[in-house]
């Protein structure tokens, strides 16, 4: 597509002069070993820039602080649709980071935080932003340590939450004892389309039970 543009420049730690073309609509920077001083100057571009749509930064050194200056960045960014921070050194702390600004932000209708370690802790952070956000549509949380308390937090949240569609669960530490209360909230949901549970600790019977259900993957 002309109007597609896609940018993948070499490490921008210490590049305070960079900017971003005002045609490119996707920013990718994988593997660049970005870590937070180089995401303060790109989110220092991001609050005023009005066409990128699409920001991956996965599988960088990007901390809690970088998460921050991204956080920063969301609540003033109008165009941004898909955020990845995935493979990262985000933390709970950094995820709470970013739930700040969902709460808020009306543009993004996917984030990707999987691979950080965020835990139960910033499973509820996100969990309760959730509760307030009416824009997005996949949140993407596979590997992130995520136990029974975490699935509880999501769970929760699904009972007042209408537009998330796709939830991705995979490799975590859920056990039947978490599985089960996604059973009585996805009856009453009926926006969520895929929840993803693959690779956890549910046991057979419990699979057997939420099997029912053909959004559950396991």
């Amino acid at each position: 597509m002309d109007s597609l543009y896609r940018l993948t420049c070499g490490p921008i730690n210490n590049a305070r002069d960079t900017t971003i073309d005002e045609t490119i609509i996707i920013l990718q920077q994988p593997y660049k070993e970005i870590r937070d001083d180089g995401v303060r100057y790109l989110s220092d571009i991001l609050r005023n820039n009005i066409t990128l749509i699409t920001l991956d930064v996965g599988t960088n050194k990007i901390g809690p602080k970088g998460a921050q200056y991204l956080a920063d960045a969301l609540f003033q960014n109008t165009t941004l649709t898909i955020l990845n921070i995935s493979s990262n050194k985000i933390e709970a702390d950094g995820a709470q980071n970013i739930a700040v600004a969902l709460r808020s932000n009306t543009t993004l209708t996917k984030l990707n935080i999987s691979n950080n370690i965020i835990g139960d802790i910033g499973t509820q952070h996100l969990a309760d932003a959730l509760r307030n956000n009416n824009t997005l549509a996949i949140l993407d949380l596979w590997n992130c340590r995520i136990r029974d308390d975490g699935a509880q937090y999501l769970a929760d949240a699904l009972r007042n939450n209408t537009t998330l569609k796709v939830l991705d669960l995979t490799l975590n530490y859920i056990t039947s004892n978490g599985a089960i209360h996604f059973d009585a909230v996805l009856r009453s949901n009926k926006t969520l389309i895929k929840l993803d549970m693959s690779n956890n600790q549910i046991s057979w019977l419990r699979k057997h039970i939420l099997w029912k259900d053909s959004r559950i993957l396991f």
